[in-house]
Protein backbone atom coordinates (compact mmCIF):
# COMPACT_ATOMS: atom_id res chain seq x y z
CA UNK A 1 0.00 0.00 0.00
CA UNK A 2 1.55 3.21 -0.69
CA UNK A 3 0.65 6.17 1.59
CA UNK A 4 0.58 9.41 -0.21
CA UNK A 5 2.16 12.75 1.67
CA UNK A 6 1.62 14.75 -1.71
CA UNK A 7 0.05 17.97 -0.73
CA UNK A 8 -1.61 17.79 -4.56
CA UNK A 9 -3.68 14.94 -3.74
CA UNK A 10 -5.73 16.55 -0.72
CA UNK A 11 -8.46 18.10 -1.60
CA UNK A 12 -9.50 15.95 -5.01
CA UNK A 13 -10.85 13.53 -2.36
CA UNK A 14 -13.32 16.00 -0.89
CA UNK A 15 -14.30 18.00 -3.85
CA UNK A 16 -15.36 14.93 -5.69
CA UNK A 17 -16.89 12.46 -3.40
CA UNK A 18 -19.55 13.78 -1.58
CA UNK A 19 -22.86 15.68 -2.42
CA UNK A 20 -22.51 17.45 1.37
CA UNK A 21 -20.35 19.99 1.39
CA UNK A 22 -17.29 18.76 2.71
CA UNK A 23 -16.88 18.65 6.50
CA UNK A 24 -13.71 16.55 8.48
CA UNK A 25 -14.21 16.93 12.58
CA UNK A 26 -12.20 14.77 14.88
CA UNK A 27 -8.63 15.04 12.96
CA UNK A 28 -5.73 16.48 13.96
CA UNK A 29 -5.26 20.45 13.36
CA UNK A 30 -2.91 21.18 10.51
CA UNK A 31 -1.06 24.60 10.17
CA UNK A 32 -1.43 26.84 6.27
CA UNK A 33 2.12 25.87 6.39
CA UNK A 34 1.46 21.98 5.31
CA UNK A 35 -1.59 23.13 3.18
CA UNK A 36 -0.99 26.63 1.49
CA UNK A 37 -3.76 25.72 -1.47
CA UNK A 38 -6.33 25.23 1.02
CA UNK A 39 -9.14 28.03 1.58
CA UNK A 40 -12.40 28.55 3.38
CA UNK A 41 -15.58 28.99 0.93
CA UNK A 42 -18.03 31.56 2.75
CA UNK A 43 -20.89 33.21 2.83
CA UNK A 44 -21.36 36.17 4.95
CA UNK A 45 -18.25 35.34 6.91
CA UNK A 46 -19.89 31.79 7.88
CA UNK A 47 -18.01 28.89 6.19
CA UNK A 48 -19.69 26.58 3.94
CA UNK A 49 -16.75 24.32 2.34
CA UNK A 50 -13.52 24.12 1.74
CA UNK A 51 -11.29 24.83 -1.41
CA UNK A 52 -7.92 24.44 -3.36
CA UNK A 53 -6.24 27.60 -5.38
CA UNK A 54 -5.51 26.21 -8.85
CA UNK A 55 -3.92 29.63 -9.88
CA UNK A 56 -3.94 32.95 -8.90
CA UNK A 57 -7.59 33.59 -9.77
CA UNK A 58 -9.30 30.29 -9.47
CA UNK A 59 -10.57 28.41 -6.44
CA UNK A 60 -11.66 24.45 -7.24
CA UNK A 61 -14.46 23.43 -4.35
CA UNK A 62 -17.78 21.58 -5.21
CA UNK A 63 -20.70 22.01 -6.88
CA UNK A 64 -22.99 21.72 -3.72
CA UNK A 65 -21.17 24.21 -2.07
CA UNK A 66 -22.08 27.17 -4.25
CA UNK A 67 -25.80 26.01 -5.51
CA UNK A 68 -28.91 25.38 -3.35
CA UNK A 69 -30.78 23.75 -6.18
CA UNK A 70 -30.38 23.33 -9.95
CA UNK A 71 -29.02 26.70 -11.49
CA UNK A 72 -29.67 28.43 -8.11
CA UNK A 73 -26.55 29.96 -6.99
CA UNK A 74 -25.47 31.48 -3.67
CA UNK A 75 -24.54 35.16 -3.86
CA UNK A 76 -21.78 36.89 -2.11
CA UNK A 77 -19.34 33.89 -2.06
CA UNK A 78 -15.88 34.94 -0.52
CA UNK A 79 -12.95 32.96 -0.07
CA UNK A 80 -10.43 33.11 2.91
CA UNK A 81 -7.31 32.43 2.04
CA UNK A 82 -3.57 31.91 3.74
CA UNK A 83 -4.66 30.68 7.63
CA UNK A 84 -6.05 27.56 9.06
CA UNK A 85 -7.75 29.96 11.43
CA UNK A 86 -11.57 30.56 10.73
CA UNK A 87 -11.15 33.55 13.21
CA UNK A 88 -8.86 35.01 11.18
CA UNK A 89 -6.03 35.72 13.91
CA UNK A 90 -3.38 35.03 11.25
CA UNK A 91 -1.73 38.41 10.13
CA UNK A 92 -1.10 36.69 6.01
CA UNK A 93 -5.04 35.71 6.30
CA UNK A 94 -7.14 37.43 3.13
CA UNK A 95 -10.58 37.61 1.70
CA UNK A 96 -11.17 37.46 -1.81
CA UNK A 97 -14.81 38.03 -3.66
CA UNK A 98 -15.97 35.98 -6.04
CA UNK A 99 -16.32 37.69 -9.62
CA UNK A 100 -17.81 33.61 -11.63
CA UNK A 101 -19.12 30.98 -10.73
CA UNK A 102 -18.52 27.88 -13.03
CA UNK A 103 -20.30 24.43 -12.51
CA UNK A 104 -19.57 20.95 -14.48
CA UNK A 105 -21.77 21.17 -17.26
CA UNK A 106 -23.32 17.87 -16.67
CA UNK A 107 -23.69 18.34 -12.52
CA UNK A 108 -27.32 17.88 -11.49
CA UNK A 109 -27.93 18.21 -7.67
CA UNK A 110 -30.66 15.32 -8.01
CA UNK A 111 -27.92 12.43 -8.84
CA UNK A 112 -25.35 12.38 -5.94
CA UNK A 113 -21.57 12.95 -6.58
CA UNK A 114 -21.87 13.04 -9.99
CA UNK A 115 -19.48 15.73 -12.01
CA UNK A 116 -19.75 17.67 -8.46
CA UNK A 117 -17.01 20.36 -8.86
CA UNK A 118 -17.39 23.82 -9.62
CA UNK A 119 -14.29 26.42 -10.38
CA UNK A 120 -14.69 30.01 -8.67
CA UNK A 121 -13.05 33.02 -10.44
CA UNK A 122 -11.81 35.69 -8.80
CA UNK A 123 -12.21 39.40 -9.37
CA UNK A 124 -8.53 39.79 -8.43
CA UNK A 125 -5.45 37.60 -8.36
CA UNK A 126 -4.76 35.61 -4.78
CA UNK A 127 -1.18 37.24 -4.01
CA UNK A 128 0.64 33.55 -3.96
CA UNK A 129 3.36 33.46 -1.04
CA UNK A 130 5.32 30.52 -0.84
CA UNK A 131 3.90 28.60 2.28
CA UNK A 132 0.59 30.29 2.70
CA UNK A 133 -0.87 30.55 -0.25
CA UNK A 134 0.21 28.47 -3.38
CA UNK A 135 -1.57 26.20 -6.24
CA UNK A 136 -2.02 22.93 -6.04
CA UNK A 137 -0.72 20.87 -8.28
CA UNK A 138 -3.24 18.45 -9.66
CA UNK A 139 -2.85 14.85 -10.04
CA UNK A 140 -2.81 12.97 -12.68
CA UNK A 141 -6.00 11.27 -14.08
CA UNK A 142 -4.97 7.65 -12.49
CA UNK A 143 -3.00 7.14 -9.38
CA UNK A 144 -1.55 4.06 -7.78
CA UNK A 145 -2.58 4.94 -4.44
CA UNK A 146 -5.66 4.18 -2.37
CA UNK A 147 -3.99 6.02 0.98
CA UNK A 148 -4.28 10.21 1.21
CA UNK A 149 -5.10 13.17 3.57
CA UNK A 150 -7.96 15.05 3.37
CA UNK A 151 -7.81 18.69 4.97
CA UNK A 152 -10.98 20.96 5.64
CA UNK A 153 -12.83 22.23 8.33
CA UNK A 154 -16.50 20.95 10.21
CA UNK A 155 -18.94 20.73 12.15
CA UNK A 156 -18.66 18.25 15.84
CA UNK A 157 -21.45 16.57 15.48
CA UNK A 158 -22.50 16.30 19.20
CA UNK A 159 -22.10 20.35 20.43
CA UNK A 160 -23.10 21.46 16.05
CA UNK A 161 -19.95 23.83 16.64
CA UNK A 162 -17.88 24.12 13.65
CA UNK A 163 -14.09 23.48 14.26
CA UNK A 164 -12.02 26.83 14.26
CA UNK A 165 -8.74 25.46 13.23
CA UNK A 166 -8.33 23.10 10.06
CA UNK A 167 -8.44 19.68 10.29
CA UNK A 168 -6.29 17.00 8.30
CA UNK A 169 -7.40 13.21 8.12
CA UNK A 170 -6.06 10.02 6.97
CA UNK A 171 -8.41 8.72 4.58
CA UNK A 172 -8.80 5.31 1.63
CA UNK A 173 -10.17 5.35 -1.42
CA UNK A 174 -12.71 2.61 -1.34
CA UNK A 175 -14.13 2.78 -5.24
CA UNK A 176 -17.79 3.62 -3.70
CA UNK A 177 -17.98 0.52 -1.76
CA UNK A 178 -17.32 0.01 2.09
CA UNK A 179 -16.81 -2.69 4.50
CA UNK A 180 -20.35 -4.31 5.57
CA UNK A 181 -21.29 -2.17 8.60
CA UNK A 182 -24.34 -2.34 11.01
CA UNK A 183 -25.07 0.69 13.90
CA UNK A 184 -28.95 0.97 15.39
CA UNK A 185 -29.85 -2.51 15.45
CA UNK A 186 -30.38 -4.30 18.88
CA UNK A 187 -27.23 -6.69 20.66
CA UNK A 188 -27.51 -10.23 20.21
CA UNK A 189 -25.42 -13.11 21.65
CA UNK A 190 -23.19 -15.21 19.56
CA UNK A 191 -25.67 -18.62 20.45
CA UNK A 192 -27.86 -16.95 18.10
CA UNK A 193 -25.91 -16.69 15.09
CA UNK A 194 -22.95 -18.85 16.08
CA UNK A 195 -21.63 -18.73 12.29
CA UNK A 196 -20.65 -15.34 12.78
CA UNK A 197 -17.33 -13.95 12.55
CA UNK A 198 -15.31 -11.02 12.58
CA UNK A 199 -12.80 -10.39 9.61
CA UNK A 200 -9.76 -8.61 11.64
CA UNK A 201 -5.91 -7.08 10.92
CA UNK A 202 -4.09 -6.27 13.51
CA UNK A 203 -6.96 -6.94 16.24
CA UNK A 204 -8.89 -4.12 14.38
CA UNK A 205 -12.34 -5.61 12.82
CA UNK A 206 -12.77 -5.21 9.02
CA UNK A 207 -15.82 -6.79 8.19
CA UNK A 208 -18.57 -9.36 9.35
CA UNK A 209 -17.87 -13.19 7.92
CA UNK A 210 -19.97 -16.19 8.28
CA UNK A 211 -18.33 -19.82 8.89
CA UNK A 212 -19.01 -22.48 5.84
CA UNK A 213 -16.93 -25.07 6.62
CA UNK A 214 -14.21 -26.25 9.69
CA UNK A 215 -11.61 -24.04 7.73
CA UNK A 216 -13.60 -21.58 5.24
CA UNK A 217 -15.22 -18.13 5.94
CA UNK A 218 -17.04 -16.26 3.35
CA UNK A 219 -16.80 -12.84 3.23
CA UNK A 220 -16.42 -9.48 0.94
CA UNK A 221 -13.95 -9.22 -1.94
CA UNK A 222 -13.76 -5.54 -1.07
CA UNK A 223 -13.19 -6.24 2.58
CA UNK A 224 -9.80 -8.14 1.98
CA UNK A 225 -8.72 -6.16 -1.13
CA UNK A 226 -7.31 -2.88 -1.40
CA UNK A 227 -7.22 -2.39 -4.86
CA UNK A 228 -7.71 -5.25 -7.88
CA UNK A 229 -4.74 -7.48 -7.15
CA UNK A 230 -3.75 -6.61 -3.95
CA UNK A 231 -5.02 -8.33 -1.21
CA UNK A 232 -4.40 -7.39 2.71
CA UNK A 233 -1.73 -9.38 4.53
CA UNK A 234 -1.91 -10.65 8.17
CA UNK A 235 -5.51 -11.65 8.15
CA UNK A 236 -6.97 -13.23 10.98
CA UNK A 237 -10.57 -14.36 12.05
CA UNK A 238 -12.55 -13.80 15.51
CA UNK A 239 -14.77 -16.58 16.00
CA UNK A 240 -16.73 -17.78 18.93
CA UNK A 241 -17.86 -14.52 20.18
CA UNK A 242 -20.39 -11.66 20.40
CA UNK A 243 -17.73 -9.21 22.03
CA UNK A 244 -14.91 -7.35 19.65
CA UNK A 245 -13.02 -6.36 23.17
CA UNK A 246 -13.38 -10.93 23.86
CA UNK A 247 -13.57 -9.96 27.77
CA UNK A 248 -17.03 -11.17 28.23
CA UNK A 249 -16.40 -14.73 26.57
CA UNK A 250 -12.55 -15.27 26.51
CA UNK A 251 -12.74 -18.53 27.15
CA UNK A 252 -15.06 -19.39 24.04
CA UNK A 253 -13.27 -16.82 21.10
CA UNK A 254 -10.67 -17.67 18.95
CA UNK A 255 -8.38 -16.06 16.62
CA UNK A 256 -7.38 -17.98 13.65
CA UNK A 257 -4.66 -17.33 10.99
CA UNK A 258 -5.81 -17.14 7.16
CA UNK A 259 -3.36 -19.34 5.04
CA UNK A 260 -4.90 -18.27 1.63
CA UNK A 261 -7.49 -15.21 0.37
CA UNK A 262 -9.83 -16.28 -2.79
CA UNK A 263 -12.06 -13.92 -3.97
CA UNK A 264 -14.65 -14.15 -7.20
CA UNK A 265 -12.58 -14.46 -10.48
CA UNK A 266 -14.60 -11.89 -11.95
CA UNK A 267 -14.52 -9.34 -9.13
CA UNK A 268 -13.48 -5.31 -9.95
CA UNK A 269 -13.62 -3.16 -7.25
CA UNK A 270 -14.19 -0.26 -9.97
CA UNK A 271 -18.33 -2.05 -10.45
CA UNK A 272 -19.39 -1.36 -6.83
CA UNK A 273 -20.95 -4.54 -5.18
CA UNK A 274 -20.55 -6.69 -8.16
CA UNK A 275 -19.07 -10.15 -7.52
CA UNK A 276 -17.69 -8.93 -4.33
CA UNK A 277 -17.27 -12.34 -2.95
CA UNK A 278 -14.66 -14.03 -1.15
CA UNK A 279 -13.30 -17.17 0.87
CA UNK A 280 -10.67 -16.99 3.75
CA UNK A 281 -9.16 -20.66 3.96
CA UNK A 282 -8.02 -21.02 7.78
CA UNK A 283 -4.63 -22.51 8.73
CA UNK A 284 -6.39 -24.70 11.32
CA UNK A 285 -9.83 -26.08 11.01
CA UNK A 286 -12.07 -24.55 13.56
CA UNK A 287 -13.96 -27.20 16.35
CA UNK A 288 -17.77 -26.62 16.00
CA UNK A 289 -19.54 -25.82 19.25
CA UNK A 290 -22.71 -23.88 20.49
CA UNK A 291 -20.79 -20.95 20.06
CA UNK A 292 -18.50 -21.72 16.33
CA UNK A 293 -20.89 -23.57 13.87
CA UNK A 294 -21.78 -23.57 10.22
CA UNK A 295 -23.99 -21.36 8.51
CA UNK A 296 -26.88 -22.90 6.01
CA UNK A 297 -25.66 -21.32 2.51
CA UNK A 298 -28.63 -21.14 0.07
CA UNK A 299 -28.44 -22.32 -3.63
CA UNK A 300 -31.52 -21.17 -4.35
CA UNK A 301 -32.79 -17.60 -5.31
CA UNK A 302 -33.77 -15.50 -2.84
CA UNK A 303 -37.46 -15.69 -2.52
CA UNK A 304 -38.30 -14.01 0.99
CA UNK A 305 -38.53 -10.19 1.21
CA UNK A 306 -38.03 -9.98 4.93
CA UNK A 307 -34.40 -10.68 5.83
CA UNK A 308 -32.01 -9.66 8.82
CA UNK A 309 -28.67 -8.78 8.83
CA UNK A 310 -25.85 -9.29 11.33
CA UNK A 311 -22.15 -7.51 12.24
CA UNK A 312 -20.37 -4.64 13.56
CA UNK A 313 -20.00 -1.04 13.02
CA UNK A 314 -19.54 2.69 13.67
CA UNK A 315 -21.54 4.85 15.32
CA UNK A 316 -21.82 7.34 12.83
CA UNK A 317 -21.75 10.64 14.75
CA UNK A 318 -19.25 9.68 17.47
CA UNK A 319 -16.84 7.46 15.10
CA UNK A 320 -16.52 4.58 17.60
CA UNK A 321 -16.54 0.97 16.97
CA UNK A 322 -19.99 -1.04 18.46
CA UNK A 323 -18.24 -3.79 20.35
CA UNK A 324 -21.28 -5.96 20.45
CA UNK A 325 -22.48 -7.44 17.42
CA UNK A 326 -25.98 -6.15 16.21
CA UNK A 327 -28.61 -7.42 14.68
CA UNK A 328 -31.00 -5.33 12.11
CA UNK A 329 -34.31 -6.66 10.12
CA UNK A 330 -34.27 -5.32 6.51
CA UNK A 331 -36.72 -5.85 3.46
CA UNK A 332 -35.54 -6.43 -0.18
CA UNK A 333 -36.79 -3.28 -2.28
CA UNK A 334 -36.94 -3.53 -6.45
CA UNK A 335 -33.86 -2.73 -8.18
CA UNK A 336 -35.71 0.00 -9.47
CA UNK A 337 -37.28 1.83 -6.03
CA UNK A 338 -33.48 1.34 -4.87
CA UNK A 339 -31.58 3.29 -8.29
CA UNK A 340 -34.21 6.05 -7.56
CA UNK A 341 -33.49 6.39 -4.05
CA UNK A 342 -29.81 5.46 -3.35
CA UNK A 343 -28.07 4.82 -6.12
CA UNK A 344 -28.92 7.00 -9.32
CA UNK A 345 -25.73 6.78 -10.84
CA UNK A 346 -25.52 2.42 -11.22
CA UNK A 347 -27.13 0.09 -12.50
CA UNK A 348 -27.78 -3.32 -10.86
CA UNK A 349 -26.61 -6.72 -11.77
CA UNK A 350 -29.60 -9.32 -12.09
CA UNK A 351 -27.46 -11.21 -9.14
CA UNK A 352 -27.86 -8.22 -6.62
CA UNK A 353 -30.44 -7.55 -4.22
CA UNK A 354 -31.37 -4.11 -2.36
CA UNK A 355 -32.51 -4.13 1.20
CA UNK A 356 -33.48 -1.43 3.23
CA UNK A 357 -33.46 -1.18 7.12
CA UNK A 358 -37.24 -1.23 8.89
CA UNK A 359 -35.75 0.61 11.53
CA UNK A 360 -35.58 4.35 10.71
CA UNK A 361 -32.75 4.80 13.63
CA UNK A 362 -30.98 1.82 11.91
CA UNK A 363 -27.55 2.77 9.95
CA UNK A 364 -25.90 0.20 7.22
CA UNK A 365 -23.46 0.71 5.02
CA UNK A 366 -23.46 -1.54 1.52
CA UNK A 367 -27.08 -2.45 1.84
CA UNK A 368 -26.95 -4.37 -1.41
CA UNK A 369 -26.56 -8.54 -1.54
Amino acid sequence: MILSFITCLNIIISVVYGNLSSKIYGGETSTIYSHPHQVSIQLHDYHTCSGSIISNRHILTAATCVTSEQNVYYGNIQVLSGTNDLMRQEEHSKIHRVAYIILHEQYNPYVNWMNDIAILVLEKQIPLLMGIRAAVCMPPQKTSSNSYYTTGWGINPSTKIISRYLQQIHVKITNGKSANKIYGGKTVKIEDYPYQVSVQIRDVHLCGGAIISTDHILTSASCILAERNVVYGNIQVLSGTNDLMREETSSLSEIHEVAYVIFHEKYNPHQSWVNDIAILRLTSRIIMTHVQFLAHVSTLNLRSSDLYLTGWGKDPVFDRMMRYLQHTDVITISSKTCNNKYYKQLMFNQAQHCCSPRSKTTYIIQVII
